[in-house]
């Protein structure tokens, strides 16, 4: 068998895609790993094996492009801040 990226064979003889999510992701994606089961026989598991990289893929790149949420709050608490210190000073 070729070396198949994220593709993994269990002991009990079925065929997994099996790809680790970044550290800085997991939040934003929900789990720490993306998982998907393709069947027990080698031939039939390598097309959606191709399927389930390319959603994957897209569903990580599209995570690292969105700006981290918390940015966006501290931004915000700041602004709120700054205004709170202009209103009270005299």
């Amino acid at each position: 068998m070729p070396s198949v990226p994220y593709f993994k064979l269990a002991t009990n003889g079925h065929h997994y895609y099996r790809r680790p999510v970044p550290a800085g992701l997991w939040d934003a994606l929900g789990k720490r790993e993306i998982k998907k089961a393709l069947g027990k026989n080698y031939a039939g598991a390598v097309f959606p094996h191709a399927q389930v990289d390319k959603q994957a893929e897209k569903a990580i790149r599209s995570k690292k492009a969105a700006p981290p949420p918390t940015s966006a709050l501290r931004c915000c608490v700041a602004w709120c801040s700054l205004a709170s210190n202009l209103l009270t000073s005299p």
